[in-house]
């Protein structure tokens, strides 16, 4: 009976850890800087989707929405987190889709569906609020239509 009992749990354990191949989703962070001679806003409340908007990236589709869970950093902890540009976003994206492309396969067949930025990056926009005081937000990247 202990054999048995042994037997099956090796089984389920084994069965489970081949069996689930997860999505990864990588954690990336943006920073915002206002530019002063531009013409459209960069940062304002957007009421319909309620929370505010930041535009980055304007003529590279890279609006994003902030709606709760800010937390505030001292300028000494801002090193920690690797600061990603488009350029990089875009290659970051790649990569992405080369170290997942079994899991999605696995998961949803061949051809497996497109994702977005928000399916595939945990992304945090960075703002300096004052000399020594920075705020990090937890954003999502607007007007894209792909799966989450």
């Amino acid at each position: 009976m202990k054999h048995t009992v042994i037997k099956l749990l090796f089984i389920f354990i084994c069965f489970y850890t081949c069996s689930s191949q997860e999505i990864k989703i990588k954690k990336i962070y943006l920073e915002f800087k206002p530019e002063m001679n531009s013409t459209r806003k960069q940062k304002f409340y957007f009421k319909k989707e309620r929370g505010t908007v930041f535009n980055l990236f304007c003529n590279k589709n890279g609006s994003l929405l902030y709606k709760k869970g800010a937390d505030t950093l001292s300028a000494a902890s801002i090193s920690k987190f690797k600061i990603s540009s488009f350029d990089e976003i875009v290659e970051l994206q790649k990569i992405w889709q080369l170290e997942n492309k079994k899991a999605l396969v696995k998961k949803y067949g061949k051809p497996h569906p497109p994702f977005d930025k928000n399916g595939m990056f945990e992304t945090f926009l960075i703002e300096k609020i004052c000399e020594n005081k920075y705020v990090i937000y937890p954003v999502i990247w607007r007007n894209l239509n792909v799966i989450k």
